[in-house]
């Protein structure tokens, strides 16, 4: 959620660094896993929540006229973005480096994405409102560089 948060205000390279790059890498080290696991794993899955910032202009600019459709598409791309890059990433880990066949792996990785991911979007949501009052009283480098 906090990834999400920093992709929606400081856009999708940021997002992608923080996520991607430095959060993948100190889970990969905590996890104990290994840093093969490291590419798909933590780097594409984590990185994946940078998708979002990609639609932080739009979202910022155009959230107090299209409240609702902003939101639901807010949802939707957080689920697709987390949800399916995660799911097909950690599936494709497992088969690479667990030997899993890929219906197993699916399977197991269906029992924690679609759970972590829906959690991470409605609260993404639903925190939208006070996002955007903060952007407005306190913007960013980024959202100033693209309001002009």
């Amino acid at each position: 959620l906090p990834l999400v948060l920093l992709a929606l205000r400081h856009g999708w390279f940021k997002g992608f660094v923080a996520g991607g790059i430095i959060f993948g890498f100190i889970s990969c080290l905590i996890d104990g896993y290994g840093l093969v696991t490291y590419p798909l794993e933590y780097f594409v899955t984590f990185g994946s929540i940078a998708i979002v910032g990609a639609f932080s202009k739009l979202i910022t600019t155009l959230y107090t006229n299209k409240k609702y459709v902003l939101s639901a598409l807010l949802l939707i791309g957080c689920l697709l973005a987390f949800s399916v890059i995660r799911l097909f990433a950690a599936s494709i880990d497992s088969v690479l480096i667990y030997e899993y066949t890929f219906e197993a792996a699916i399977i197991y990785n269906l029992s924690y994405v679609f759970i972590s991911s829906g959690a991470v979007c409605v609260l993404s949501v639903a925190l939208l409102p006070a996002l955007i009052r903060i952007n407005k009283q306190f913007p960013t480098s980024f959202l100033k560089n693209n309001h002009k």
